[in-house]
C-alpha cells in the first residue's frame, strides 16, 4: 500500500507538470491548489496506515487490509475520502485542483497531454477505489473484530 502511494506521486507529479507547461494564470493556481491539496491527502494516507500498521501489526500487502473497514471504522473512512480524492472524484478537493490543471492545459492547447493526464486519472482511479473496496466490501484476511 505504501509502494503504490508512493509510486503514484509520479502521476500526480505530472499533473502538475500540466499546469506549469500551459504557463497561465489557471495553471499557476492550479498547481498551487493541486500541491497543497495533494500534500494533504497524501500525508492524511500516510498516517493513517501509520496508525493502521501500529494496531494490525506491518501490514506488508494490500490484502492486509481487507475488512479493516469493520474493525476501525473512522480510519478507514478517512483513507477512503484521502483515497476519493487522490483519485480526483467530485466534489473532493483533488477533482477541483485536476479540473484546473486539465483546463488550464487545454486553454494552451495541450489537448493530447490533457486527454493522456485523463486516461491516467481513470487508471489510477481503480487502484485507489480497489483500496477501498478491499477495506469495506472483502473478507478480512485475518480475525477481524467489529467496534
Amino acid at each position: 500500500m505504501k509502494r503504490m502511494l508512493a509510486y503514484s506521486s509520479i502521476a500526480h507529479a505530472g499533473y502538475m507538470v500540466l499546469g506549469i507547461l500551459a504557463a497561465n494564470d489557471e495553471g499557476r493556481m492550479g498547481v498551487l491548489f493541486y500541491l497543497f491539496a495533494y500534500t494533504l491527502m497524501n500525508m492524511g494516507a500516510f498516517g493513517v496506515l501509520y496508525l493502521l500498521d501500529g494496531q494490525e501489526g506491518k501490514a506488508q500487502t494490500l490484502e492486509d487490509y481487507q475488512g479493516l473497514g469493520f474493525k476501525y471504522p473512522a480510519l478507514s473512512f478517512l483513507m477512503s475520502l484521502f483515497l476519493v480524492s487522490m483519485a480526483g472524484l467530485p466534489p473532493t478537493a483533488g477533482f477541483i485542483g485536476k479540473f484546473y490543471l486539465f483546463a488550464a492545459a487545454i486553454k494552451e492547447g495541450y489537448l493530447l497531454l490533457a486527454a493522456l493526464g485523463i486516461m491516467t486519472c481513470v487508471i489510477g482511479a481503480y487502484y485507489y477505489l480497489r483500496v477501498i473496496w478491499m477495506l469495506y466490501m472483502m473478507e478480512p484476511s485475518r480475525e477481524v473484530v467489529e467496534h
